[in-house]
């Protein structure tokens, strides 16, 4: 779940993924490819608002290899 002020509450389960390769994307996290899933418009609508800029939320595939973060 999450809030900000002055918009509607955004619930956001984690641990559904949606079994539909039409959302699956590929996103550059730590200088790595790695497979996501597009959490869809309504998502993205609430973050751009929230941020004043284009912004898409994704998490990762439960199929996809770790990201391995760089040390420092």
């Amino acid at each position: 779940m999450l809030r900000a002020p002055g918009m509607l509450r955004l619930d956001i389960p984690l641990d559904v993924i949606e079994d539909d390769d039409s959302v699956r994307r590929v996103a550059r996290v730590a200088d790595q490819d790695v497979d996501v899933v597009d959490e869809g418009d309504l998502a993205a609508a609430w973050f751009s608002n929230v941020a004043g800029q284009p912004c898409r939320l994704v998490k990762l595939h439960p199929d996809a290899a770790p990201v391995a973060w760089p040390a420092g």
